[in-house]
């Protein structure tokens, strides 16, 4: 009998773990790059979402100035400041759950003020992956805020048509001062 020393086999062996340790690697990255690109599609609906929502108020900024009556009538101009973030609520949630947001908060951090500018989109979403034959979940938060800058047709009137103050000046070092 004849002992056989050749080492053939053995590198075959090595190529089989070097390949199996690339698959695992795969799947791995896979699961990841899958997560990072969940993280960015929460991103751009909260995004857009608050962006849609900022705009949508913005539109129907004015009406919160008009008087809710007008010659003994209700004016339909006017609009209640409920109304109002009501509107940008309902644009802000059907834009990000139009991009694929499913779980959507929508806020007004200066809510609280007569006429609110400020508009918060928060996206939890769960993130999935199946990456080597186990189901993985994680939260994603993605979160947005817009501000809308009021129009400039809001303002004091000045007097005359033509936009200039018309009232008294006080002088101060020689040049007029309202």
């Amino acid at each position: 009998m004849r002992l056989v020393t050749r080492q053939e086999g053995q590198a075959l062996l090595l190529l089989v773990a070097a390949m199996a340790a690339v698959v695992v690697g795969v799947v791995f990255l896979g699961g990841v790059a899958q997560g990072i690109g969940k993280g960015g599609r929460e991103q751009r609906a909260a995004d857009l979402g608050a962006l849609a929502g900022a705009r949508s108020m913005h539109g129907s900024y004015t009406r919160l100035f008009e008087a809710p009556t007008f010659a003994g009538q209700t004016n339909p101009r006017h609009l209640e400041v409920g109304a109002y973030k009501d509107g940008g609520r309902a644009v802000a949630l059907g834009v990000a759950r139009a991009n694929g947001a499913r779980n959507v908060e929508v806020e007004f951090p200066d809510g609280e003020t007569f006429a609110p500018v400020r508009i918060r989109v928060t996206v939890r979403d769960p993130a999935t992956s199946d990456a080597g034959g186990h189901h993985d979940e994680a939260a994603i938060k993605a979160e947005a805020e817009a501000e809308l800058a009021p129009p400039a047709q809001i303002g004091l009137p000045l007097g005359g048509g033509d936009g200039e103050y018309q009232g008294p000046f006080a002088y101060r070092q020689g040049k007029p001062m309202r």
